[in-house]
């Protein structure tokens, strides 16, 4: 099955942001303002200390919110630098080596095929960001016992857009009870432990800020394959 979603415009992003952060700041803040309340009213100091101790664990759990949402923030609404025609194999290769522990633990296979094209007119970190997002999960949501194999190639797409796919044997996902979530920020479809919902929601708009598009294939238990329009050198 495929998924394809309409692109969203700055406006939509910047109220998903805001909605966002409205609706994970509320829950926290209101529980530690009712600890605090309650720590105001104690006297026995063991009972102090433990709702004290819970204030502390509830700020650091907001702090960590307040890293990831920042985090989304500097790789969605403020780029890094101005695009370049910028090379997909170049930037693979940062990425491998980055992954290097990922690969040799789990004995992926990184495959690539770059023969129809491989510069773009590109944000170079923002283009290291959607690949190191990609392989990534490629890797971490591999099937149990089965060593990832993941191919990365390009293809001509239009006269301004370069296609490029990257496909793995993973776990999958379903489209039919996630599809319309699968791009959204903190959206989950797995129990990992580290999985944070923020990949391809900053994927999608990292793309989409250069004029492209990004889609998805998918089955359970079979694999998925991402495609992106990036554009042509210029």
């Amino acid at each position: 099955m495929a998924v394809r979603e309409k692109k969203t415009s700055e406006l939509d992003r910047l109220r998903e942001y805001a909605s966002m952060l409205s609706h994970n700041l509320k829950t926290p803040i209101t529980g530690i303002k009712m600890m605090a309340e309650v720590l105001k009213e104690m006297e026995d100091p063991e009972d102090m200390q433990s709702v004290a101790s819970d204030i502390y664990d509830a700020t650091v759990r907001l702090q960590d919110f307040y890293r990831q949402m920042e985090s989304v923030y500097r790789n969605v609404y403020m780029p890094p630098e101005p695009p370049e025609n910028v090379s997909i194999s170049r930037e693979l290769e940062k990425v491998k080596m980055h992954l290097v522990a990922q690969i040799a633990d789990t004995g992926a296979i990184i495959s690539v095929d770059f023969d129809e094209g491989d510069t773009v007119f590109f944000r170079a970190l923002s283009l290291n960001s959607i690949l190191l997002n990609l392989l990534s999960n490629a890797i971490k949501y591999a099937k149990p016992g089965v060593p990832p194999k993941i191919l990365v190639q390009t293809s001509n797409y239009t006269n301004e857009y370069l296609l490029l796919r990257v496909t793995d044997n993973g776990i999958g996902i379903n489209l039919n009870k996630y599809g319309d979530k699968v791009f959204g920020l903190f959206e989950k479809f797995t129990d990992h432990p580290d999985a944070t919902g923020m990949g391809l929601y900053i994927t999608k708009n990292q793309v989409e800020a250069m004029g492209g598009d990004i889609w998805l294939e998918s089955e359970p238990g079979i694999g998925s394959t991402f495609f992106l329009t990036l554009p042509l050198p210029r």
